[in-house]
């Protein structure tokens, strides 16, 4: 149940008012954001012997109290250019220290390396992750880590089938009965700090996150997590969350066709906003328009509700019952384009439609003010129609 307002249909600032009735709906403005494969075509073949200008330098970065590093897949640069994060699965691929029971390590997994010396300058997160999958150092240096694995108790293998006898389908994964802890995000200052966890502590396959591969920041400040991390199934998709840490939609799902993921394991935002997404085992790489939409995705009691979508400048703001609940990235002036003569869309997105009624929808030549929204919003009573004629 959506309501959507493409970018190319709204008026150099205009803005739309609709009065909707519906129980259980979300809503977004929608500025046209797509999801492209890069063409194997236009890649070329990839040069591998080209002169490396770098020298290895090995053991330059040392863990405290003689540990022994173990798998490193996350590493990122310091907001300052020069020191450098990384995280250790304490001395192995993961920090369960006792199967049978899911306890985790207590040693710190989080350190912040001083570039030129190696020296150890921050350290944290022990006893908190089960297996850290992916690192982001955002613009205010905050330290983001998703933890991929659960600490559910687990006895020893079974023994595998005798020889010619049928062995099982393979099933994709599930969150282990009894964890406690995993599929998770942690947001950390960079003193350490505990800012911010997505998800629920053990998973779910129904919200983020599950087998949480990478996470990013967009520069409006949406939330950006992959999840998927097994080549059978399961919820392979992107999630987005407002940088309150509010859900709100997901997008993709499992297979290899265009819109579709086989482990989503890397993120990055390009300088033009794009968000590419770096996908095992195929190695594709897949770019999306990322914040071209304003999204808020939640769930009401049925009644009336007072909608806006304005377009001011060169952002898309969503209004509901007089309050901003989101807003855009900044779109370039392409995304504003006005000389579209496709119709213009009300109640239809391109996941499903809006079921409910309508009443009173107005389109304005001007963008509205916040203070203008408010006030339709507190006349709302006089639109709605239990207190008309018109049903």
């Amino acid at each position: 149940m959506t309501v959507s307002v493409s970018t190319k249909h709204l008026m150099t600032g205009a803005a739309m008012i609709a009065l909707v009735a519906v129980g259980g709906w979300r809503i977004h403005a929608q500025g046209g954001g797509q999801v492209q494969r890069n063409p194997c075509a236009e890649c070329g073949t990839p040069t591998n012997d080209a002169p490396n200008p770098y020298k290895t330098i090995e053991n330059f970065f040392k863990l405290p109290d003689g540990r022994a590093w173990g798998s490193t897949s996350l590493v990122d640069i310091d907001k300052n250019g020069k020191d450098i994060w990384a995280v250790d699965r304490c001395g192995a691929n993961s920090c369960v220290s006792d199967p049978a029971t899911g306890a985790l390590n207590p040693e710190d997994i989080v350190f912040k390396f001083d570039g030129k010396s190696g020296a150890v300058l921050e350290r944290f997160g022990g006893g908190m992750i089960v297996m850290p999958h992916g690192l982001y150092v955002d613009k205010d240096d905050n330290v983001w880590v998703t933890d991929n694995a659960d600490n559910a108790p687990r006895t020893a293998p079974a023994a595998p089938p005798a020889a010619g006898a049928p062995r099982p389908a393979p099933q994709a994964p599930t969150p282990g009965a009894g964890a406690t802890k995993g599929h998770q995000v942690f947001k950390f200052s960079p003193k350490g700090k505990l800012l911010m966890t997505l998800g629920k502590a053990g998973g779910s396959l129904t919200e983020c996150c599950f087998q949480p591969n990478d996470v990013i920041v967009a520069p409006n400040g949406t939330i950006y997590v992959s999840q998927g991390h097994n080549d059978i199934g399961g919820p392979q998709v992107i999630w987005t969350v407002t940088k309150d840490g509010k859900p709100l939609s997901s997008f993709g799902k499992f297979g290899h066709e265009r819109g579709e993921f086989d482990q989503p394991h890397a993120l990055a935002f390009d300088s033009k906003g794009r968000l590419f997404v770096g996908a095992l085992p195929s190695g594709h790489v897949l770019s999306i328009e990322a914040g071209r939409n304003a999204t808020w995705d939640h769930s009401f009691p049925s009644g009336w509700h007072h909608v806006a979508a304005v377009r001011a400048k060169d952002r898309l703001k969503l209004y509901v019952d007089g309050k901003l609940v989101s807003e855009s990235a900044a779109l370039p002036a392409e995304a504003m384009d006005l000389s579209s003569e496709a119709k213009m869309q009300i109640g239809f997105g391109a996941q499903d439609y809006f079921k409910g009624n309508l009443a009173d929808v107005r389109i304005y030549r001007g963008s509205l003010t916040p203070a203008d929204i408010a006030g339709l919003t507190a006349n709302e009573s006089a639109l709605s129609p239990s207190n008309s004629s018109e049903k």
